[in-house]
């Protein structure tokens, strides 16, 4: 297979298609490394190379479900060490709603940032992880997500994680009825929203 040719047809189409939605899906997270040219020219260095941030993002599988290790993760390190002054978005959603208005974010807002987003195959079939309708017509994107199922009065312990994480952590948290745990959720990692994640931990109230 050609990632890398695949991959580049796609940013030319990008290009050729200013204000549409383009993605780059790769069915497993390895597919990445046979584009690893096309995915420094077009997300860390696009701006200053090609003048512009057309490109609309990818859509590289991730995480160790059975399919082998080279089947399994797409590097969210190598893509985190490429990132720098706001060049691209790193995000790893949690919700169908929250991948919605973070789609939706990135077609109507009035400038582009190349965007990679992180998709557990796991998640596609995960029980808990689906959102109401409301929350598709009436959210947005969120790049935290507080934990609701707290006593904020109570709370002893705050966990920071992402993606499917959150759902093997909040398995064994309602297993116990640990509601002195919070569990957020980071769902962008770069641009980091340092900011929110101090406005979490200042709700708990832990130091």
């Amino acid at each position: 297979m050609s990632e890398y040719g695949v991959l580049g047809f796609e940013y030319g189409y990008a290009l050729a298609t200013p204000g549409g939605l383009t993605i780059w899906e790769a069915q497993f997270g390895d597919f990445h490394k046979c584009g690893t040219g096309d995915h420094r020219s077009i997300y860390q260095l696009s701006r200053r190379k090609m003048g512009t941030d057309e490109w609309t993002g990818a859509l590289p599988a991730h995480g160790y479900e059975g399919q082998g290790p080279e089947h399994s993760s797409a590097r969210i390190e190598r893509f985190l060490t490429m990132a720098a002054r706001n060049n691209m978005q790193i995000v790893n959603p949690s919700t169908p709603a929250n991948l919605f208005h973070l789609l939706r974010r990135q077609v109507l807002r009035n400038f582009r940032i190349p965007l990679v987003i992180f998709t557990p195959k796991s998640l596609l079939r995960h029980p808990a992880c689906i959102s109401s309708l409301d929350e598709l017509s009436n959210g947005r994107y969120r790049e935290v997500i507080d934990d609701e199922e707290v006593d904020v009065n109570e709370v002893r312990r705050v966990v920071f994680c992402s993606g499917k994480l959150y759902y093997d952590l909040l398995d064994k948290k309602r297993l116990f009825g640990a509601r002195d745990i919070a569990l957020i959720r980071i769902e962008q990692f770069h641009p980091l929203p340092l900011d929110q994640i101090k406005a979490v931990i200042r709700n708990t109230g832990r130091p």
